[in-house]
């Protein structure tokens, strides 16, 4: 029980909040996640804590220690992803900060198990297994990990901070879709507010009223076509952007990419309003993969713009 007014519901109430976060963050999730990877982790988790825990409760409540040396593998395989995650991905705003503090938990972490259940010491040779070795050697192993990933991090952000057009490459292709817009509508406002000095310094009469014009009549849209002059459709289960399932310049694409080599086209609303377990199959004709990951369509957008320039 721990000392204070608060007692044992302090750490029950920061397991709560922390569930309730994290249950948060995976509704959020939008990219695919590896399932098999996550189960096969879990199960192996699973397997080494119960064969290796610290036997500290009774034997009516075993599954309490073996569920204490599970949360300390689980939490020794995430510091794996996020170390991998930090040497492979892009980097991503906010990641040194959130990898210092992912560092000073652990620490702490690591300091409280080496201190109350040292390796060395005679209590551990109580525990079932090297369950104490689990626990407490986990936890060192967790610190290393997580300070390579903080390694990784902060080279890669000095890195971009040397060389940052290098580091733009390395972009997401809608951190730079967002990049190019702001910078276009930077050009704009520029542009106009010169047109507006040039005309007050040629005339210092009042500027007159223009007369209301009626409004331009919006140019059709651009169909998209490949090369033979085929027009591209959406190949998502139920098109909800046209009735055809065809395509346009200016419109939110993505191209989906599945584990069979498949790359389909299609509007990101038709995608996103999908369910699930439609998002996870590949709609192409008789295709059996499963979708691995998606992204947008820069290049077909492109290839397509200098074909209708033609």
């Amino acid at each position: 029980m721990i000392v204070g007014p608060a007692g044992g519901v302090l750490p029950a109430a920061a397991d709560v909040v922390t569930l309730t976060l994290l249950f948060c963050l995976a509704l959020r999730q939008g990219m695919p996640v590896n399932q098999k990877a996550v189960i096969g982790a879990m199960v192996l988790s699973l397997a080494v804590a119960g064969r290796n825990h610290m036997k500290l409760a009774n034997k009516r409540h075993e599954h309490a220690d073996v569920g204490f040396a599970l949360a300390q593998m689980l939490e020794l395989m995430a510091s794996l992803c996020h170390l991998l995650h930090a040497s492979m991905s892009p980097l991503a705003s906010g990641a040194n900060s959130v990898t210092v503090l992912l560092v000073l938990q652990q620490l702490l972490s690591a300091y409280f198990f080496v201190s109350v259940f040292p390796v060395t010491s005679e209590i551990a040779k109580t525990g079932k297994g090297y369950g104490f070795l689990l626990v407490t050697g986990g936890s060192v192993v967790q610190l290393g990990i997580l300070f390579v990933a903080m390694a990784f991090n902060m080279a890669r952000w000095v890195e971009a901070c040397r060389h940052p057009v290098a580091a733009a490459e390395e972009e997401s292709p809608k951190q730079r879709r967002r990049r190019k817009e702001e910078k276009v509508a930077a050009e704009m406002l520029l542009h106009n507010t010169g047109d507006e000095e040039t005309r007050h310094c040629r005339s210092s009469a009042p500027v007159p009223e223009p007369s209301p014009e009626p409004p331009p009549e919006p140019a059709p849209p651009q169909l998209l076509a490949d090369a033979c002059g085929e027009p591209i459709r959406c190949r998502a289960f139920s098109c909800r952007v046209h009735d055809e399932a065809l395509m346009h310049l200016g419109e939110e694409i993505l191209e989906v990419l599945c584990s069979e080599g498949c790359c389909s086209p299609m509007h990101a609303r038709c995608f996103r309003a999908a369910s699930r377990t439609v998002r996870q199959r590949c709609s192409s004709a008789g295709c059996e993969g499963k979708v691995l990951r998606f992204r947008a369509a820069d290049d077909l957008l492109e290839g397509c713009s200098e074909t209708c320039a033609r």
